[in-house]
């Protein structure tokens, strides 16, 4: 719980969805997200609807808000199309 109220622990998702693996254009997308480092020291990214219902949550309960320097850390990844779909 504590890793909501660090500001630090806050960053932008920026995905690359693969709809198509032999395609060369896909899209990027970009989410608000809360990184968050386990005991063993790996990182979590929280994101997407998950931490969109998270954040309401604290806001109403907390006050608390998306910090603005939320994009100072960018985190890269990919999906692939068997995300959607569990194929």
């Amino acid at each position: 719980m504590a890793s909501f109220f660090r500001e630090e622990n806050y960053g932008l998702y920026s995905l690359n969805f693969l709809d198509k693996p032999d395609r060369a254009k896909n899209m990027e997308w970009d989410f608000p997200c809360l990184i968050h480092q386990d005991y063993d020291g790996k990182e979590e990214i929280l994101w997407g609807a998950t931490f969109g219902i998270i954040m309401s949550f604290l806001k109403i309960i907390f006050d608390l808000e998306l910090p603005r320097t939320h994009t100072k850390r960018i985190i890269k990844g990919t999906l692939y199309p068997d995300y959607l779909t569990g194929r």
